[in-house]
């Protein structure tokens, strides 16, 4: 059966570079935004992490956007 999808929820998830453990390796911190229109573009969504990001006294390591999306059967 065909199926539809209807956009529930977008989020975006910043990751930061905290600082280091004993064996050198990075630690991060992640921190993330909700009540992200739905239909926002990429480009405003990254623009958006790092105007966020610049405030941070941690280096940004990656930004991640997080899509909630209901499925369901076409009746």
């Amino acid at each position: 059966m065909p199926v539809t999808t209807t956009a529930l929820a977008r989020k975006v998830r910043l990751q930061f570079q905290t600082g280091m453990d004993g064996d050198g390796e990075p630690v991060y911190k992640n921190k993330t935004f909700s009540r992200l229109k739905t239909d926002a573009a990429d480009q405003d969504i990254y623009d958006v992490a790092q105007s966020i990001a610049s405030l941070s006294a941690h280096p940004l390591s990656g930004v991640t956007r997080l899509d909630e999306t209901d499925l369901a059967e076409e009746a």
